[in-house]
């Protein structure tokens, strides 16, 4: 399957990335950043069809006619959304917005027009109250955390 997998420089992203490629699907990367090392040399690591699957493009996904631009020339099959800031307090407020919620915007309306037919997107790690809750405001149900925990989200 061909999917275009956003946030693909990231430590989620990056991982997925390699799944995806040991799985013979075909992988379009996208992700404002350049790959670092690690995930090149991840890469570099893989057989040459596994590498042959894979294509990276530089995209800042608030712009929404570069997404929409990428989307039309690649027509992957299926999307996994995962570009985002990892953690909201090393950037101002604003750009954490733009990043984590008109980014996401922008890829699920698009790819809604374009009736994409397969679209996974993560969610914060903070929507059952954990990494960036004030202290007092962990509250679980039970541990493991599961697929079934209340909502519980709590910014700063």
């Amino acid at each position: 399957m061909h999917i275009l997998l956003t946030g693909a420089s990231g430590q989620v992203g990056s991982h997925t990335l390699i799944y995806l490629l040991r799985r013979a699907h075909q992988v379009t990367a996208l992700d404002i950043n350049p790959p670092p090392p690690a995930v090149e040399a991840a890469i570099r690591s893989l057989t040459d069809d596994q590498r042959s699957n894979y294509t990276f493009i530089q995209c800042d996904l608030t712009d929404f006619r570069a997404f929409e631009d990428v989307l039309g020339k690649t027509q992957p099959e299926g999307i996994i959304h995962l570009g985002a800031v990892p953690d909201p307090k090393t950037l101002d407020f604003r750009i954490v917005h733009n990043v984590n919620v008109t980014s996401s915007y922008n890829v699920l309306q698009t790819a809604a027009r374009r009736g994409m037919p397969r679209i996974v997107q993560a969610s914060s790690v903070n929507a059952t109250g954990l990494s960036y809750s004030p202290d007092g405001h962990h509250i679980f149900q039970e541990m493991p955390v599961k697929e079934s925990h209340a909502l519980l989200p709590v910014s700063v």
